[in-house]
């Protein structure tokens, strides 16, 4: 494959008819693969921060003085099991559009630091109130009514205050709790007498401390028999993506990343600097930054026992930290893909000096940006197309779950889809493209089968990624896999014929489209905002080049200097190795130390340290606890083993470690 490819007008031509019917049947079709398109989302974060402190104040729920969390977010049980056993997508939709139960919805929660009393608010998309939780002490006083008087007191309030009509319901459990002050908690669950949903129930629970109500919830019964088929399910795309994972870190982490390090440093052709500032600046941007925009969700997962002084600070060191180690892990992948690429292609042009003065506004590098975004609405489409193929088959693919709604709970809800694609854009294309098929690359370059291991390899490097990506919720299980067959194979050879920045940007633009999908599906105030900087940084490679052709004020080819042919070591660096080496050779007495004086240490660390188990022993074996189980079972219970399968393990009691320390 030329590198002149994207300079051809025909092959332009071909490229935007094929993105234009593309783009066209993703806007027809797109509704059949993702449920979110029609949702009508009109409460943004504020509105409802605001509604929960005016709900908190008219019926006096949850604390006074409090600290809020929001989220925004899915019933992901419920949907599937729609989409599964109960309808279908068309069916999920229905549900939505007719408000039979809000599977998407705002939640709220009011606490306070050291307080168990709080209260969680529940609102529709479109800014309903849909519930509330309030939870109260158990050394709380209360009322001890009569389920008669407080099913009474319960069910006038839930209609006069909280506009729910009961008539459409039917009572089917009662049930109650006397809490430690004495107080008695009342719970009554109702059942929809008029619709179903498959063989699941739409249902309302209501409950009364005392004399105050403190729960309105709408929930679906989902039979159990669901649950377990479910798990089992999920259980399949898990061992599915384990192989996947396993490819990923052995052959590209092991072999791929840290061999073509050192292959790279041996050779002095490693260029460690740029990989090294693009794998921090994606790392704090995807993993600590994506975490402090999202600081309004993480409180819904704290308990208020504990500080919340230390729970944030916890959360900020723990994101920093793992962005540091995480971009470690990008930088080396970078710097090894970008050498064993610059190796094995040499008219590609310079991963680092791509968008520079000269070559930044060159023509090709105007095709190849132009290019990713095309080939992304094509990528768009096939996903489109397979799910709607494969749903004639009985398969299962549910689109929507490459959308998180909660983006919409953050500071800022644009932010998360531009970092968290970038990341992926930049590191999978980087590590699952780049290093496998640049590595085969330069192992066959003498081989008279070069083309039948290339071609093997663009076909794995496909197998690997898609099994990796396996843990989606699909059915079968290998669903994903094939999905991915013809999107990646198709990036594999546009790596080998351009390098990685085409696939790098239609990798990170597909992934913002799913990513940022609910901020244009919102209508809720301000949201035009955030779209708008979704577009300003989705399109940032476009502007350097925009931006490079006018300052040239001509478009530019790319001199031989800067494409990978053109490339030397810095002299600075060939001295500075240099200077390592000599000053290695005068050090060696201390590297013939080094060895014996670490054997030395092991030994010693050996015969004086007391190898003792700091728990106690175990004062019988395994045989005898299961003759005692099994006479304890016959004796006490009268159950006979001899038709079951006998499994014994050891475990700790809860707790047990924390009693020992």
């Amino acid at each position: 494959m030329k590198t002149n490819f994207f300079q051809k007008p025909l092959a332009w031509v071909l490229i935007v008819a094929i993105a234009a019917i593309s783009g066209i049947y993703v806007f027809y079709n797109f509704d059949k693969a993702n449920p979110m398109v029609g949702l009508d989302i009109q409460m943004n974060r504020d509105a409802a921060l605001d509604k929960a402190v005016i709900l908190a104040e008219n019926f006096h729920l949850g604390p006074l003085d409090f600290k809020t969390a929001v989220v925004f977010t899915n019933d992901n049980t419920f949907q599937n099991f729609v989409e599964l056993e109960a309808g279908g997508l068309e069916k999920f939709k229905e549900v939505l559009n007719e408000g039979l139960y809000n599977s998407y919805s705002w939640k709220v929660r009011h606490f306070v630091e050291h307080e168990t009393n709080e209260v969680t608010f529940v609102f529709s998309p479109s800014g309903e109130s849909y519930g509330f939780t309030e939870k109260l002490a158990d050394a709380e006083g209360g009322a001890t009514l009569e389920e008669e008087e407080a099913l009474t007191i319960a069910t006038r309030e839930v209609q006069a205050n909280w506009d729910l009509d009961l008539s459409a319901y039917d009572l089917v459990e009662k049930s109650k709790e006397e809490m430690e002050s004495g107080r008695i908690d009342h719970s009554f669950i109702y059942e929809r007498k008029d619709i179903t949903i498959g063989e699941g129930e739409y249902r309302l629970r209501i409950k009364l401390s005392g004399e105050k109500l403190t729960q309105i919830q709408h929930f679906v019964k989902i039979p159990d028999e669901f649950n377990r088929r479910y798990a089992e399910m999920r259980s399949k795309n898990d061992i599915m993506a384990s192989f996947g994972t396993v490819g990923l870190i052995v052959v590209y982490g092991l072999f791929g990343v840290f061999i073509g390090f050192f292959f790279l440093l041996k050779g002095r052709r490693l260029v460690w600097k740029p990989a090294l500032i693009w794998g921090l600046i994606i790392a704090l941007g995807s993993v600590f930054l994506t975490t402090m925009n999202g600081i309004p969700l993480s409180w819904f997962a704290y308990d208020t026992s504990t500080s919340a002084g230390n729970f944030l600070s916890s959360t900020m060191i723990n994101a920093f930290l793992l962005s540091l180690g995480m971009g470690a892990i990008f930088a080396l992948t970078f710097m090894s893909a970008e050498g064993l690429g610059r190796s094995a292609f040499p008219r590609h042009v310079q991963l680092w000096k791509a968008w520079g003065k000269e070559s930044g506004g060159s023509l090709s590098l105007f095709g190849q940006t132009m290019s990713g975004y095309l080939f992304m609405v094509i990528f768009l489409a096939i996903d489109v197309l397979f799910y709607v193929i494969t749903k004639k088959f009985g398969w299962w693919s549910p689109a929507g779950e490459l959308s998180d709604p909660n983006i919409l709970a953050n500071y800022m809800p644009w932010f998360n889809s531009i970092a968290i694609s970038l990341q992926a854009g930049f590191w999978e294309e980087a590590l699952c493209r780049a290093i496998p098929l640049a590595g085969i690359v330069l192992l066959t370059r003498k081989s008279k089968y070069r083309n039948f291991w290339i071609i093997l390899v663009l076909i794995v490097q496909t197998l690997i990624f898609g099994s990796a990506h396996a843990n989606y919720p699909q059915q079968p299980s290998y669903a994903r896999v094939l999905e991915m067959v013809i999107p990646f194979i198709i990036f594999g050879l546009i790596y080998l014929g351009y390098g990685l920045i085409p696939i790098i940007i239609a990798h990170f633009a597909i992934d913002v489209f799913w990513f940022s999908l609910p901020l244009w599906v919102a209508k809720s105030p301000g949201i035009w905002t955030d779209r708008i900087l979704v577009l300003v940084f989705l399109f940032i490679p476009l502007w350097i080049v925009l931006y490079r052709r006018l300052r040239n004020r001509k478009w530019t080819e790319i001199p031989d200097k800067f494409r990978n042919i053109g490339w030397e070591a810095p002299e600075e660096e060939i001295k500075k190795e240099v200077e390592k080496v000599k000053l290695g050779a005068e050090k060696s007495t201390f590297g013939k130390i080094l060895i014996p004086a670490g054997i030395v240490g092991i030994a010693l660390w050996f015969f004086f340290t007391p190898f003792v188990a700091d728990a106690p022993g175990m004062e019988i074996s395994k045989q005898e606890a299961e003759e005692i189980a099994v006479i304890a079972l016959s004796e006490r219970f009268e159950i006979d083993v001899k038709d079951w399968t006998l499994m014994s393990n050891i475990s700790a009691r809860t707790g047990l470690t924390h009693k020992f320390i």
